[in-house]
């Protein structure tokens, strides 16, 4: 059975599924995922591969969530490992397991609330996500030959140059450099608040002196550049006055990044991983740097951060029995 593509997403979205009571059930689900007090974004990405799901069902012949069988799930689990994207590639793990993810919790949800008499994805594990990091990291001379490729004579420039100057300096995510506020930046106490973290976590960042100089530039000749009357007090602003969308964010790191030459792919969360590991080079402790990246675990901070090679063969030859002779 395959995985329903094109139009039939469309009309997923849109809520035009064929599914007895899909619209209740989403939502009621809906209802119950703000509850848990799920982000607005977990929410809608959630009920649109409820959706999506809801449409395979139908095509199954199911048409109440009472008719779910296991089978029914095992067979939307090889959809997706067998669906294509539009250029023929499969879906990655990752977004496999981010689908099904969705979908074991509503089945959880109809359980709890005993809408079910048993869960028909108990017992059954979501995709194993290869525990990937950029093949190569910006050494610091690159990352500070990104830094300087904005043309700092423009307001865009200044903005560009700020939002990589504070990427780095403060290991934000895309989204909570993109959420902040004016008043969200404290130049005084050189310190960003973040109030849009992942699972909705606040936390208090330190943001070097060269970021704050750069924010200070932007806010006096680059922001009020380009603030319109609708802009809000959203720190960075397009090029129309409006908050830069997720792409424009990308888009500003890669344009610079190609423009210094530099060999690998630069992302905001590669300017990230930058910023965790060159201050692990320089003897950071995970503890240190858990909480300036917002990780609830140290075990993730580890997956965020590598040292060099050449601290490791340091290292090697200080303490190793056979080269420390």
């Amino acid at each position: 059975m395959d995985l329903p593509t094109g139009s039939a997403v469309r009309a997923a979205i849109l809520g035009e599924v064929r599914w007895m009571n899909d619209v209740l059930w989403c939502e009621r689900f809906g209802e119950y995922l703000h509850l848990l007090n799920r982000s607005a974004k977990t929410v809608e990405g959630y009920l649109i591969e409820l959706r999506l799901f809801c449409e395979f069902l139908a095509e199954r012949g199911v048409s109440e969530v009472s008719g779910i069988r296991r089978d029914d799930v095992v067979a939307y689990r090889v959809a997706l490992h067998s669906a294509r994207k539009p250029n023929g590639e499969p879906l990655t793990m990752k977004t496999q397991n981010s689908k099904l993810s969705a979908i074991f919790s509503f089945l959880r949800y109809l359980y709890e609330e005993k809408w079910i008499l048993a869960n028909p994805a108990e017992g059954m594990s979501l995709p194993s996500v290869p525990d990937t990091l950029p093949a190569e990291l910006p050494t610091e001379e690159q990352v500070l030959k990104l830094l300087e490729q904005p043309d700092t004579s423009f307001p865009q420039g200044r903005r560009d140059r700020a939002v990589l100057e504070l990427l780095y300096s403060s290991a934000l995510r895309n989204a909570e450099l993109r959420a902040l506020k004016v008043e969200d930046v404290d130049l005084h106490r050189l310190e960003v608040r973040v109030r849009f973290g992942k699972g909705k976590k606040q936390r208090r960042v330190p943001m070097g002196e060269p970021a704050a100089a750069w924010i200070e530039a932007y806010l006096a000749n680059g922001r009020s550049l380009l603030v319109r009357e609708r802009s809000g007090d959203v720190l960075f602003l397009n090029n129309w006055g409006r908050p830069l969308q997720s792409e424009s964010l990308a888009d500003i790191v890669k344009r610079h990044a190609q423009s210094a030459k530099l060999p690998m792919k630069v992302t905001p969360h590669v300017l990230r991983h930058c910023c965790a590991t060159h201050m692990l080079a320089r003897k950071a402790s995970l503890r240190h740097l858990q909480q300036m990246l917002g990780h609830s675990s140290s075990t993730v901070t580890e997956r965020y951060t590598r040292v060099e090679l050449s601290d490791l063969r340091e290292v090697f030859l200080r303490c190793h029995p056979r080269e420390s002779c």
